[in-house]
């Protein structure tokens, strides 16, 4: 057995930041920068590639409370302020973010997250998911001042767009698992990554990805 990012460069970029018409907005990596420098949280490979990437100055807000990280929600808030405006600003699996979102935003215009919408937000992650990338959802809300933040604040969001990450696999490595092969091993992947991209990866280093079990149905499967 071997640690995650044997298949993989192990150096997460952000190659692009789209909004919903699958265009680069410069808003989407301004929300995932804030999000990132303000939580206090153990930082991720993904919150570090956000980091390094260039985005818009932030300087102007001022950090106010968070609502950290869980692997049940699997997303993360932060409140910011810039002057008398507090936002909420939630970065996250889609599968989990999207739920809590009730509009979105392009150019500026915010417009009811309908059916069609939605439809056209879950496409979106799934051709990024189907092409290799890693995913992100962001999305922020403006909320009044309070004393505590809890996780119910985080609804009737807008949903800005996504960060999409790379990290290509190893050079050599199609080799490496045909050397395998002839050495009568068969290798497994347990992964974070969803079964999309988990199926890209698999055809570009020549594995065949075969079945993929969900955590949903581990979770279900007796000891």
């Amino acid at each position: 057995s071997d640690k995650t990012g044997t298949l993989t460069v192990g150096e997460i970029t952000v190659d692009c930041h789209l909004n919903l018409r699958g265009e680069d907005d410069e808003s989407v990596i301004r929300l995932a920068a804030l999000n990132s420098v303000y939580q206090t949280g153990l930082r991720s490979p993904m919150d570090e590639a956000i980091l390094k990437h260039e985005h818009p100055a932030i300087s102007c807000y001022e950090r106010v409370d968070e609502i950290p990280f869980d692997l049940r929600r699997r997303r993360v808030s932060v409140i910011v302020r810039e002057e008398a405006r507090r936002l909420l600003i939630t970065k996250g699996a889609p599968e989990s973010v999207l739920p809590a979102c009730t509009a979105s935003e392009l150019k500026g215009a915010i417009t009811p997250l309908d059916a069609d919408g939605l439809a056209t937000a879950e496409g979106l992650f799934r051709r990024l998911s189907q092409e290799g990338y890693r995913v992100l959802a962001v999305a922020y809300g403006e909320i009044e001042a309070r004393p505590i933040y809890a996780k119910a604040t985080e609804r009737h969001l807008v949903l800005v767009g996504y960060p999409a990450f790379l990290d290509p696999p190893l050079e050599g490595e199609a080799e490496t698992l045909r050397a395998l092969r002839a050495d009568g091993i068969e290798v497994k992947i347990i992964t974070g990554d969803n079964d999309l991209v988990t199926r890209k990866i698999c055809q570009q280093v020549g594995l065949e990805p075969g079945e993929i079990v969900l955590g949903d149905a581990v979770e279900q499967m007796s000891d």
